[in-house]
């Protein structure tokens, strides 16, 4: 659950903020590398399928930890990328996608994709019923 300056890919990482002891396989989002794509030119709102063994997620090729919304340990994340096709205020938000669960959601950059380094944007912890949601303005590309 981390990422970010707008000068890249966007990438979006959902966290959770239990694990569990015992694990099965990790959902195909769990590494960078297998990010679930969010259309850039849309339709909006865009809903992703949901992940439903999110408590099986690694740590391995996490970004560092967001440091400006949660202090504690961070753990389950699942990824996703977003470049937009249009400048503009965009809203990413957990809601249907980690209803169960608490969330963190992280937002980050980076000018070479998967292959970092990334740079954090903005993060959020909680909105509400344990959900995370960012509004925050994108640069096209």
């Amino acid at each position: 659950m981390r990422r970010s300056a707008v000068l890249g890919l966007a990438v979006l990482c959902f966290c959770l903020l239990a694990s569990l002891e015992l694990r099965a396989a990790a959902p195909a989002n769990d590494q960078c590398s297998g990010a679930d794509p969010i259309r850039g030119s849309g339709p909006f709102p865009w809903l992703t399928s949901i992940t439903t063994n999110m408590h099986e997620a690694t740590l391995f090729g996490d970004p560092p930890a967001p440091t400006n919304c949660f202090g504690g340990v961070i753990s389950n994340s699942v990824w996703y990328q977003f470049s937009p096709a249009v400048s503009g205020l965009y809203t990413v938000s957990t809601k249907f996608t980690a209803t169960t669960m608490d969330s963190l959601l992280g937002i980050y950059t980076s000018p070479t994709g998967c292959a970092g380094p990334f740079t954090q944007y903005v993060c959020n912890d909680d909105v509400g019923n344990l959900a995370s949601a960012v509004t925050t303005n994108f640069n096209a590309g």
